[in-house]
């Protein structure tokens, strides 16, 4: 099945609403459901494809320190879930204490 729509389009409807509109403004110009909008927000930032969006119209130094922070985001993303899954913490802020080393 072909996908609705395009990673760029997704990303321009993330863009969208990061830039201050409203989310129910933004699913309803692309006419898909809050649900949609948010499955599509972590799936984005869950494997980095506006790191690589950039990345892409970046020179070529520029180019190489998009991807180096996008893989360097993309690593911290897995210690948090790592972290998150495999430890219990006694609070949110020995939590976020944990994740800032």
């Amino acid at each position: 099945m072909k996908p609705r729509f395009t990673d760029e389009q997704i990303i321009a409807m993330i863009k969208e609403q990061e830039a201050g509109g409203k989310i129910a403004d933004v699913c309803r110009r692309y006419g898909i459901s809050q649900g949609t909008f948010y499955k599509y927000k972590s799936k984005v930032w869950r494997h980095g494809a506006i790191g690589r969006q950039e990345a892409a119209g970046a020179g070529s130094g520029e180019r190489q320190a998009a991807q180096a922070a996008g893989r360097t985001e993309s690593r911290h993303a897995m210690l948090r879930e790592e972290c998150l899954n495999e430890t219990l913490f006694s609070s949110l802020t020995e939590a976020r204490e944990m994740l800032e080393t």
